[in-house]
């Protein structure tokens, strides 16, 4: 029975993983640049362009558990084993967007919504 929906159940993994990854990019720049918690010295990052690197986040994030193996089956894996995968996960997420960000050279991103985005992914 369970090997007859593993993919079923795979797969609305996947999508909620995704799903959750382009809120946590929205949620971020909300917290970033209008919540009013982080002060703004630089000028605000136009919404239009930070909607628009939506699609390469996810396909970054992708990548990513796709490194780390995130997808794979871990049921006799302990908390902290699962906790490790995630951090490891974020991390990579974290540093190749950011990779991504400086060789597009958008020198305008700011690097608390990064940072903020990471902890997003890591509560997720």
């Amino acid at each position: 029975m369970l090997k007859r929906y593993a993919n079923y159940v795979l797969g609305l993994k996947i999508l909620s993983d995704f799903t959750f990854n382009g809120v946590a990019w929205m949620l971020a720049y909300w917290l970033r640049f209008s919540s009013g918690w982080f002060p703004v010295s630089r000028g605000v990052e136009p919404f239009s362009r930070h909607i628009k690197f939506v699609v390469p986040v996810t396909i970054i994030f992708a990548i990513a558990n796709c490194l780390t193996q995130a997808y794979k089956s871990k049921r006799t894996q302990n908390y902290w084993g699962l906790f490790k995968g995630i951090l490891t996960t974020t991390f990579i997420t974290v540093l190749l967007i950011s990779g991504v960000l400086y060789y597009i050279q958008a020198r305008t991103y700011s690097r608390v919504l990064i940072i903020v985005y990471g902890g997003f992914l890591l509560m997720g």
